[in-house]
């Protein structure tokens, strides 16, 4: 493992843990971290399970949901996502994926919610599951952005200063 790939997994661990002290509703590093993952991490299961793996242990203390699979498999997206948009790191793309990658959380983990059956059955369901989430989107879509813009700005500057002093990457 490289040191960016240390580097890279040290943050995913931070912003992981971030969901464990007090935040607004839906506010979270989930799209960062994932992200984060399918960019500074070469191999791609373990992109993907790096993520994912931290947040069940997240989870062992905040306790576990009906949804937790489609939780898990929304972050998959955005691993994917990242893979495909950012293998050349621009702010467009940054911004780019991290916006697709909260919409396909949504979309996913929604998705779970309504399987649960609260909304009824059927297209109106499914409908009604996701207008009444459109809110809590809102408010992830701003965990999502923020997350990665903290995340890759702290990856990037760390990776820069340990790349100038090779005495740092000892440490």
């Amino acid at each position: 493992m490289t040191n960016s790939e240390r580097l890279a997994l040290g943050l995913i661990v931070i912003g992981v843990l971030s969901r464990l002290i007090p935040h607004p509703p839906n506010v979270t590093a989930i799209v960062g971290v994932s992200l984060l993952g399918a960019y500074a991490i070469r191999s791609p299961w373990l992109a993907a399970l790096v993520p994912v793996a931290v947040m069940a242990l997240a989870d062992l203390a905040l306790g576990w949901h009906s949804s937790a699979l489609f939780t898990y498999a929304g972050m998959l997206a955005g691993v994917l996502i990242g893979r495909g948009l950012l293998r050349q790191l621009s702010v467009l793309r940054l911004g780019g994926a991290a916006f697709l990658a909260s919409l396909a959380f949504f979309l996913v983990s929604n998705f779970g919610v309504y399987l649960g059956g609260y909304y009824g059955f059927g297209l109106d369901g499914l409908v009604a599951c996701y207008i009444a989430a459109l809110p809590f989107w809102g408010l992830s879509l701003i965990g999502d952005l923020g997350s990665t813009a903290i995340l890759f700005a702290l990856f990037v500057v760390a990776r820069r200063t340990v790349e100038r002093d090779p005495a740092a990457a000892r440490l």
